[in-house]
């Protein structure tokens, strides 16, 4: 059984912080984009809001929905 005041060690001789890789994942971005006051903002893929939710957006707040040219 381990007692809770134990420290572990760690042997520092040997640690060489170039060996260290970190990968970093973009998410990829969604074919719609946002325009809402002069603001344009683009989601994660799959993460848009559908037609109503869109269609809401325009006709309340006047926030448009447009999908990319290039996505098509």
């Amino acid at each position: 059984m381990s007692n809770d005041n134990e420290s572990i060690q760690v042997n520092m001789d040997n640690f060489d912080p170039r060996g260290v890789e970190t990968t970093i994942q973009i998410p990829k971005l969604s074919e719609w984009r946002c325009i809402a006051f002069g603001v344009s903002y683009t989601p994660v893929k799959g993460y848009h809001p559908n037609w109503f939710h869109r269609q809401m957006c325009w006709l309340l707040l006047g926030v448009r929905w447009v999908k990319n040219v290039e996505s098509e």
